[in-house]
């Protein structure tokens, strides 16, 4: 637990330095471990904007280096607009829209933010989406690590709307200032009702999430979040206290 609580701490240190980041080369640092499919995705001009309707959606998850793909996608040229919780704090809030912003990166506020995804789809570019755990509403039941828990379903629902390719991505710590990444594609079910459709794609979102979590479960700071409501209701039921 100590050596999660200190990869949350550099977390925060990695969004501190990250106008740094601008002037790095931050692929220098990282080993693709993609096997050709990020290259591939750079490749076929998915999500620079220079061709309108090869837009592509990405999502993450709250592991290890989150501000690193961003940097990555932006460096080989991609263009992305990605939605942002709104902090109460307007302060905080302005800090974190300062220090993540960056060229070919636009964040935008997550309430009403799907016309603005949509139309970077259209346009060519990239979306972004960290899916692993709902911020605001009650989003959609699925199985994770083999206990219930609710995922945010904006990819699903952005990727049937417009039919482009969703792909998921993690960078993690490996050894001192050194990193890996692994991008991997996810199909979206085109037969079956919506909600059919929905719950297939998320369980498949869910097992390339665990593979992701696997390399460096320590590094997962999602766990510092209430996701798995059966657990806390069968901790309830046993009389022991959340700390």
């Amino acid at each position: 637990m100590l050596t999660a609580f200190r990869h949350l701490g550099r977390y925060y240190l990695e969004v501190a330095r990250a106008p740094a980041f601008a002037r790095e080369r931050v692929s220098d640092r990282l080993e693709d471990r993609s096997g050709g499919i990020f290259a591939s995705l750079v490749a076929a001009g998915r999500g620079t904007g220079e061709r309108p309707g090869h837009g592509v959606i990405l999502v993450g998850l709250h592991l290890g280096a989150l501000e690193f793909p961003s940097y990555l996608l932006t460096e080989a040229g991609i263009r992305m607009t990605a939605p942002m919780e709104v902090l109460d704090n307007a302060a905080l809030q302005g800090y974190f829209v300062r220090t993540r912003t960056h060229e070919g990166l636009r964040l935008i506020p997550q309430e009403g933010s799907r016309g603005e995804l949509v139309a970077a789809i259209e346009r060519g570019e990239s979306v972004g989406l960290i899916s692993d755990r709902v911020v605001r509403g009650r989003g959609t039941p699925a199985m994770l690590f083999g206990h219930p828990v609710r995922f945010p379903v904006g990819a699903a629902l952005l990727a049937m709307e417009t039919g482009a390719p969703v792909h998921a991505a993690a960078v993690w710590r490996v050894r001192g200032s050194r990193y890996a990444g692994r991008m991997v594609p996810l199909e979206t079910p085109t037969e079956g009702e919506r909600p059919e459709r929905i719950r297939a794609y998320l369980e498949r979102q869910a097992a390339v999430f665990e593979s992701f979590i696997a390399e460096a479960p320590e590094q997962w700071w999602s766990v510092f979040f209430p996701i798995w409501p059966d657990l806390e209701e069968q901790q309830r039921a046993g009389g022991g206290a959340r700390r």
